[in-house]
């Protein structure tokens, strides 16, 4: 009888027809072979479909799924999370690729923890040039090899990374996740919208119990012109920005977030906003009528009262941001921009550079 194999990999084909070659044989190469791969391909313009069925064709293991678009690659992630059959979960985007060692690596690693939750690991981005030539840029991790030693719980993940950095790495795949865990908590991505490991990510963590970290490079992420991230400025997806802060706001106050983790990720919340918004060399990229929708979109409703509890929770400059974002709301960006270019980003480079003196 067949069993359910132990990783279920799920990864989005959209638009990836140059990348999915290499994305897909990064897996099929695996010398860990207990595995299952979703190729989750919304409808595109070019080749990615064929690309996937073409691999589905010569490994029974890979599996194509056809589907309408809807802008955002949250479906994949759900799609995967409502279909695997693998006791653990991977999200893989259709131009990255993965170390051929992952799955077993990881195979070894939970044989040595038992079940966890949440297992993480570091990436690399790599930066693709205009000739076509992959250039390996900076590692992204949460954590440290001196967190390889211990199995702590999502929040003291956070609390970890907190003492270290300003920010915490919400990329979905930088995870393996227990499919159960995730079903169980009903933690599904918002389906259509960008920035979707934004606010899904820290969600994950709240709720996991048991988290560990294994200190190697195995997602290789790709940086190029035209993706989400780099297009995002000049994308009407830009207003998913606040959006997906107004899901985090809320679903902090809601759950009673402890005070520490909550100030840790309104920072990281206001600080990306900000930078959005209000930085100067972004500033020339947007429309100020979009940069009045953001902020409308930020406050519609109950905003006004939710980021006001909030609020208290960021550092001081942040703080005296707050009357100026109102205003902005209204359409008045005047002061904002006044506020951002002569206080809050000069007053950031003065903190930067005594915190770099400061630092061992």
């Amino acid at each position: 009888m067949k069993t359910n194999p132990l990783f279920t990999i799920v990864v989005s084909g959209y638009q990836n027809a140059p990348y999915l070659a290499k994305s897909l044989t990064s897996l099929t190469q695996q010398s860990f072979r207990d595995f299952e791969v979703f190729c989750f391909v919304e409808k595109s313009t070019d080749n990615s479909l064929e690309i996937c069925q073409s691999f589905s064709q010569q490994d029974d293991r890979i599996k194509t799924v056809s589907a309408p678009k809807s802008g955002s690659v949250a479906a994949t992630r759900n799609y995967g999370i409502e279909h695997a059959s693998g006791e653990y979960l991977l999200a893989i985007d259709g131009d990255d690729w993965v170390s051929t060692e992952m799955l077993n690596k990881i195979a070894l690693k939970l044989k040595q923890t038992g079940p966890l939750d949440i297992l993480a690991f570091a990436g690399q981005k790599m930066v693709e040039k205009k000739n076509g030539e992959l250039e390996s840029s900076e590692i992204i991790s949460n954590f440290t090899p001196l967190d390889t030693e211990d199995i702590f719980s999502g929040i003291e993940a956070i609390r970890r990374v907190s003492k270290r950095s300003k920010h915490f790495a919400n990329f979905t795949p930088l995870n393996l996740y227990r499919t159960s865990f995730l079903r169980e908590n009903n933690l599904y991505q918002i389906h259509g919208r960008i920035l979707e490991d934004y606010e899904w990510t820290p969600r994950v963590f709240f709720f996991a119990k048991q988290v560990a970290y294994l200190d190697d490079i195995f997602y290789f992420y790709r940086i190029r012109e035209g993706s989400v991230t780099n297009s995002m400025m000049t994308s009407p997806s830009l207003l998913d920005i606040p959006f997906q802060i107004r899901k985090r706001a809320a679903f902090s106050i809601e759950n009673n977030v402890p005070a520490d983790v909550l100030s840790f990720w309104s920072n990281q919340w206001f600080e990306f906003l900000f930078w959005i918004l209000f930085q100067p060399d972004n500033v020339q990229k947007i429309t100020k009528q979009r940069r009045v929708d953001a902020l409308r979109i930020l406050f519609e409703n109950n905003g006004r009262s939710l980021f006001s509890k909030i609020m208290r929770y960021v550092a001081r400059p942040k703080r005296l941001a707050f009357p100026f974002l109102l205003l902005g709301a209204k359409g008045w960006l005047f002061p904002a921009d006044c506020f951002f270019n002569c206080f809050y980003y000069p007053v950031s480079k003065w903190r930067e550079k005594i915190f770099r003196r400061k630092r061992p």
